[in-house]
């Protein structure tokens, strides 16, 4: 579709305006590799920089100037500016002519009528030793599981840990999620059960004889993922409810899990050869930069908050942005899809109108009371009000298209100078006074 652009390795730097008419600026930042890319991959040969793979989450290593993954688009290479020290070696490597490492960033600027904030998640990394992990190399997350597993990941889907298959593994869910400790959250992140079940019967199926544990608090395979369960079962997956997290145990001997099996009512001992440790999701640690561009708003939790959770599931408090997937909390692939789908259809409902209806009743402005004090601008739950400077002096201003008539900054502003139409301070005595005449 050649009305779709695609700008990768991007980030939103400014944004302001109202629905219909947003300006948006865009920087741009240097791959340094050009489309003459064949993929060839003599340039990352010579290259002297080796760090962690951040898309196999650490199980492998990667070059400075690399390719991403199998499907990453566009097909070509890209060189992690944080850590590339321009030697010059991939150039004289490249017999294309496809790297220019003097590229600078650009900056875009776009007309734009609405914004669909779909930033997605990151996982809760376990600090270092909390259930060993960190301590030992035989304890993972669910994620670097599903890399293992995975065709395209650093064992070709072989699960490999230390160059032995291992033959005892234990799963410990709600690692992150539903507990008050310092590093934890308090939610549920909904699909830890549903994916744990869906690689323990993977690693049965392809391993018959391993043994496999579930440790777990609860089960919460929601709708049709309930057969997981009982797949699971059929599958001989020992399950172990717990109420005390488990106590792992790094020995000469190897990995030992304490745990006080709740429906038995005993102490119980398993020797495991790995642990995985099902990770919850929490916001995206760079949210708080977007957060302050699009003066977006996020809840306790540190998602974004959206308009009304049950009304407006998919749009933000601020008129004409949408917000999709996991950016206002955990969600499946299923539930993800549905919100991308919704918050798009409600972008073009709102563009293919042509027009935007507004509050009648907005906040208004005296700019003679006005301190420019900026009370109001914090208060407003819609992001209707900045500071801008009128006859020299700083004074609030009002965005009308942006402005539901909430009254917030009417009853914050301690000179008066912050009023809203037909509920002015004198229009709303007036009506009590008449009220009291009457009686």
């Amino acid at each position: 579709n050649r009305k779709i652009h695609v700008f990768t390795n991007s980030e939103l730097i400014e944004f302001g305006g109202f629905p219909g008419n947003f300006k948006a600026k865009i920087r741009i930042n240097p791959r340094y590799i050009n489309e003459k890319c064949i993929l060839c991959g003599e340039c990352e040969v010579e290259c002297p920089i080796e760090l962690s793979d951040e898309y196999q989450y650490g199980l492998s290593r990667r070059k400075a100037i690399y390719y991403p993954f199998k499907t990453a688009y566009p097909l070509m290479y890209v060189i992690d500016q944080r850590v590339c020290i321009k030697c010059g070696e991939c150039v004289k490597a490249c017999r294309f002519n496809a790297i220019d490492l003097s590229e600078q960033p650009k900056l875009l600027d776009l007309n734009v009528g609405a914004l669909i904030i779909a930033t997605g998640y990151d996982p809760y990394i376990p600090p270092k030793g909390e259930y060993a992990y960190g301590l030992h190399n035989n304890v993972i997350t669910l994620f670097q599981l599903e890399r293992l597993l995975d065709k395209d990941g650093p064992t070709q889907g072989k699960l490999i840990i230390g160059g032995t298959i291992p033959k005892r593994i234990a799963f410990i869910l709600c690692v992150g999620s539903r507990n008050t400790t310092p590093n934890s959250k308090s939610y549920c992140s909904r699909m830890c059960c549903t994916s744990t079940l869906i690689n323990a019967i993977k690693i049965k199926e392809k391993y018959p004889e391993t043994d496999v544990f579930i440790l777990y608090q609860d089960i919460n395979t929601y709708g049709n993922d309930e057969s997981l369960y009982e797949r699971a079962g059929e599958h001989l997956i020992k399950f172990i409810k717990f109420e005390e997290p488990p106590v792992v145990d790094i020995g000469p001997e190897g990995i030992l899990i304490d745990v006080y099996e709740v429906t038995i009512q005993e102490e119980i001992s398993i020797p495991v050869d790995l642990i995985v440790l099902s990770v919850g999701m929490i916001p995206r640690r760079d949210l708080i930069d977007l957060l302050a561009v699009t003066r977006a708003s996020c809840g306790t939790d540190g998602f974004l908050r959206e308009a009304h959770l049950k009304l407006n599931p998919v749009e933000a408090p601020t008129q004409g942005i949408f917000l999709a997937g996991s950016v206002t909390g955990p969600k499946n692939i299923i539930e993800s899809i549905r919100t991308g789908s919704a918050a798009a259809s409600k972008a073009a409902a709102l563009l293919s109108k042509g027009k935007v209806k507004t509050e009648p009743f907005v906040a208004t402005v005296n700019d003679e009371l006005c301190s420019g004090c900026r009370i109001c601008v914090g208060l407003c739950p819609y992001k209707a009000i900045s500071l801008k400077e009128i006859n020299g002096r700083m004074i609030a201003y009002v965005e009308r298209a942006l402005c539901m008539g909430c009254g917030t900054c009417s009853a914050a502003c301690p000179s008066g100078a912050m009023q809203q139409y037909s509920f002015k301070d004198r229009q709303v005595l007036a009506q009590v006074l008449a009220l009291i005449k009457g009686d």
